[in-house]
């Protein structure tokens, strides 16, 4: 009897403690379940997120950008480039555009084609000299701005002596995607950060931006030059394209110079010479170190789904030649401008270089000069 009880005393234990053994077992973390633990994704941060995503931007392989200068007052652009950019080919658009309402005209338009990192390269010289009417001023016949305009006007394209500064030109990206300096940006406050699906937004004012928050970035200065020479026996415009690194954001330039021969002006009938002639020298563009100077505003969008990233500096140019369709030189005083910035992937189609309706830097002088001086030597 005693065998027996003892016997089912152990089994009855058996049945008890088991249960209790097993759930204490299941409690116990396995090494299956610490190692997922070990690799749980923590969220990134709004920030860590934000500028992760502007990194990527640095491999789009195709894209538009926008540079505009606008007056904050009137809300008016008075400058405004746009670049169509492919990293992969090389190949790029590129269109200057500037804007005043007070004048006529009231918009000058060049565009440049470039094939294989600039190495062959295009300019629309008379439609930018048409923009600017420039063939109406009065030491030219009074019928030449017609005839100039009415000729259908090819590209002119660079020697490579007029291409400067473009071996160091590695990728396109580089060269036109503007992006602050990131360590500068990681000191940026979390909370000044905002996630509205799909749009990060990020506002900065005045003390609350990061100091020299674009030291140490290069982007580019492409400067597109045009000097007019009209003599006696020859008109010209020729034109150089120069690139140079911007060590602080972006910066594109258009200057025209001219030099008119004073005996070529004596031929002309019923021009007095000794009175002031108008100045068709020109020193126009835009630059983000114009405002970044004494920046009051910083403000970045970026839409996550269309990867549009958007740019606005304002701040606060004193002193500045800022009278971009005037000759004279600025006084001394305020001007409140931003910089309104733009890059996104974008897809675009390149005119075949075959295709592409060009003439040599000789054969537009000779065209000018046949319009512009033989014809008067002609009826005299």
């Amino acid at each position: 009897m005693k065998l027996k009880y003892l016997t089912l005393m152990g089994v009855m234990s058996s049945l008890i403690l088991s249960p209790i053994s097993s759930a204490q077992s299941t409690l116990e973390p396995t090494e299956e379940s610490l190692l997922r633990s070990e690799v749980t994704e923590v969220e990134p941060s709004k920030l860590d997120s934000l500028t992760q995503q502007l990194e990527a931007l640095k491999e789009v392989p195709s894209f538009k950008m926008q540079l505009k200068l606008v007056n904050q007052r009137s809300n008016e652009k008075t400058v405004e480039v746009t670049v169509l950019g492919n990293t992969t080919t090389g190949n790029a658009i590129i269109d200057y555009d500037f804007y005043d309402r007070l004048s006529n005209p009231n918009h000058y338009h060049v565009r440049l084609y470039a094939y294989d990192n600039f190495k062959y390269a295009y300019v629309t010289t008379l439609d930018w000299l048409n923009s600017l009417d420039y063939f109406s001023q009065p030491y030219f016949k009074r019928d030449d701005a017609l005839v100039m305009a009415s000729i259908d006007s090819p590209v002119v394209e660079f020697d490579q002596s007029q291409l400067i500064g473009f071996d160091q030109l590695t990728s396109l990206n580089d060269a036109f995607l503007l992006l602050p300096n990131m360590n500068k940006l990681a000191q940026v406050r979390e909370e000044s950060i905002y996630y509205i699906d799909p749009i990060y937004t990020l506002s900065l004012e005045r003390m609350a931006v990061p100091e020299v928050i674009f030291s140490d970035t290069k982007n580019v200065n492409l400067k597109l030059t045009t000097d007019v020479t009209i003599n006696e026996t020859e008109a010209s415009a020729v034109q150089k394209l120069e690139l140079s690194t911007q060590p602080s954001g972006l910066a594109f330039g258009a200057l025209v110079n001219q030099q008119i021969d004073r005996t070529r002006l004596a031929t002309i009938e019923g021009l007095d010479i000794n009175r002031d002639l108008p100045k068709m020298d020109k020193d126009l563009g835009v630059a983000t170190t114009m405002v970044t100077k004494k920046l009051t505003d910083f403000d970045i969008a970026f839409n996550e789904h269309t990867q549009l990233y958007t740019l606005t500096l304002a701040g606060v140019t004193e002193n500045f030649d800022l009278n971009i369709f005037e000759d004279k030189t600025a006084s001394f005083k305020s001007y409140e401008f931003k910089t309104v910035y733009s890059f996104q992937p974008y897809e675009w189609t390149m005119p075949d270089l075959l295709a592409l309706k060009s003439i040599s830097q000789k054969e537009l002088t000779f065209l000018m000069t046949n319009e512009l001086i033989d014809e008067v030597s002609e009826s005299e």
